[in-house]
């Protein structure tokens, strides 16, 4: 009897004892959630406030790269291209919001003016006008990229120089502007007397004109007898054509 009401006992502490170890666990479960899920929303707002995200700060950081004009800048691999595009244009004094020339759409063609091909032409210039050239002329020189430093940076005789040097480079046109000159009337009058054949076609088409430009007179007038009127004029005309068309022009 004694033994029965021990292990009952017993058993009964045990069970307590395992209902409030599992009570913590869950409580401690619960709080540690909630830590979690507040630690993340203070990581959000953080990374909210500098524009960041959660994706950006597991990638890889980019390799680093030193612009072959400038060392001290440094830039991604992916940003280099367009970096130097914009670091050259620094160095050679340009400002962004200047107006640029316009790029050629074919590099290829013989009348763009790469580097090489431009001191050419510029060496022309000073082998020909040697006393007319700017200061500095004989020095290797970009070519300019807007035309205010066209015009501030090479003299009258380095321009045409460089016209000259486009010129000799385009092919010959198909057509010729003198080809595209329509004839004048006025230089090629005839001075022989007209016919009797042409002069009746003149008078023809002036009477075609007259019966033509017929004016209709509107005044006081409803506008079905405007119409009538219209048609009327119309029928004469084609009625005056069409006997002139069956008689045919007198040769007499």
């Amino acid at each position: 009897m004694e033994n029965s009401v021990c292990y009952c006992f017993c058993g009964g502490l045990k069970q307590s004892k395992m209902s409030v170890s599992v009570e913590d666990r869950r409580k401690y479960l619960m709080d540690l959630e909630e830590y979690i899920n507040k630690s993340k929303q203070q990581l959000s707002s953080i990374l909210n406030s500098l524009n960041w995200s959660h994706d950006s700060l597991m990638e890889e950081e980019p390799k680093m790269v030193s612009c072959p004009l400038n060392p001290e800048h440094r830039m991604p691999q992916r940003s280099l291209d367009r970096h130097l595009k914009k670091c050259s244009l620094r160095q050679e004094g340009y400002q962004s919001d200047e107006e640029f020339l316009t790029a050629s759409e074919f590099p290829s063609s013989s009348t763009v003016l790469g580097p090489e091909k431009f001191q050419e032409a510029l060496f022309k210039a000073t082998s020909s006008h040697v006393d007319n050239l700017a200061p500095g002329s004989t020095e290797p020189r970009p070519p300019p990229r807007t035309s205010a430093r066209l015009l501030t940076d090479f003299s009258p005789s380095e321009r045409n120089a460089l016209h000259e040097d486009v010129i000799s480079r385009t092919s010959r046109p198909l057509i010729t502007a003198e080809e595209l000159q329509l004839p004048s009337f006025n230089d090629n009058k005839q001075s022989r007397p007209k016919s009797k054949l042409e002069l009746l076609a003149e008078q023809r088409d002036a009477k075609r004109r007259r019966v033509t430009h017929k004016k209709v007179h509107t005044s006081r007038k409803t506008h079905t007898e405007v119409l009538r009127e219209v048609i009327r004029n119309q029928m004469e005309y084609i009625q005056s054509q069409d006997s002139e068309t069956k008689s045919g022009p007198s040769t007499e």
